[in-house]
Order: structure tokens, then C-alpha cells, then sequence
């Protein structure tokens, strides 16, 4: 079975481009013009996905991936390392050779990847907007110094016209 390459992102035109030139089958869903509703149905049509970052602190394709019962191949970048369990939902990679490695097993054994999609559904934990919310200002306060919400409301009231602004 010859494999089927979807992108998935901003801002790839050029990666699509240079795919399709080499004469390589892909799909491309841009997040700005593909409604984050649509992107359950599209995961399932996945026969695993492939994150390549070597930077990213999130992904937040891995939560997506994972819930819709999608098996993970990842560099051990963001998150990653804290939700796949190699061999289980996924696997973790380190250069370029694991990652064919690992995706060569998930084709070989495709009817059993497709077989556990409900255990692989069931592995990220329920993570939310507000989850990340609350572990983004965990960590502002960790690097200010602060210990407590009571001391980060006072430094707000300290200062009235100060803006907190979560990117």
C-alpha cells in the first residue's frame, strides 16, 4: 500500500509545491481555511501522523491525533515525550531513520493499529482550553517568582492599568 501524504498546517503551499513536483500524492488542510470542527473526520482517514518539529511546545495536532485514535510517530519535541507510549499509541523518533522505522511498523501492522483505535482514543488525558490556560499561568508565575494567586492578584492590583496578555 503506497502512502498517503496529508499536510497539515500554515503556511505549507511551497512544501505542497515541491511534494507534488516530485511526483508525491498529498493533500494539504490549511488550518486557516479548514473549521477545527472538520478536523475529527479528517484525522480518522489518517493512518497515523507524522510530527517532525524539532522545536514546537505543544503540537496541538498530537491531542487530536491521539483523541481521534490516530497513532503518533514524533520527535521527542513539546509534549510528546509525556503522552506517547512507544508501541502503544505511537512512538517516539530522534533523527530521521526511527521515524521510517517506526512508520514501516505502523504499515506492516496496520489492521492492529486500526484495531486499538479506541485504546489509543482513550491514552491523552481529557486536555482543555482552560487546562492550558491554567498550565500557561502556572508557569508565568513560576518564572515571576510568584507563589500564590494571592500574590499575583496583588501584583495586578498593584498595578491597575497593567494588561496580561497570553499569546
Amino acid at each position: 500500500m503506497k502512502p498517503r501524504i496529508v499536510l497539515l498546517g500554515e503556511g505549507l503551499e511551497a512544501t505542497l509545491r515541491a511534494l507534488r513536483a516530485a511526483h508525491i500524492a498529498c493533500e494539504y488542510l490549511d488550518r486557516l481555511r479548514n473549521p477545527i470542527e472538520s478536523y475529527p473526520g479528517h484525522y480518522e482517514r489518517f493512518d497515523c501522523l507524522l510530527v517532525t518539529s524539532s522545536m514546537d511546545v505543544g503540537s496541538h495536532c498530537l491531542f487530536e491525533a491521539l483523541a481521534s485514535g490516530v497513532p503518533v510517530v514524533s520527535t521527542y519535541s513539546g509534549w510528546a515525550p509525556g503522552y506517547i507510549q512507544n508501541g502503544e499509541n505511537g512512538f517516539l523518533a530522534a533523527n530521521v531513520g526511527e521515524m521510517v522505522n517506526a512508520l514501516t511498523r505502523i504499515q506492516e501492522d496496520r489492521d492492529g493499529w486500526l484495531q486499538r483505535r479506541e485504546l489509543i482514543a482513550a491514552s491523552p488525558p481529557h486536555y482543555t482550553l482552560e487546562t492550558w490556560v491554567k498550565d500557561n499561568i502556572r508557569l508565568a508565575m513560576e518564572v515571576a517568582g510568584i507563589t500564590s494567586t494571592a500574590s499575583l492578584t496583588d501584583s495586578i492590583q498593584q498595578e491597575p492599568n497593567a494588561k496580561c496578555v497570553f499569546a
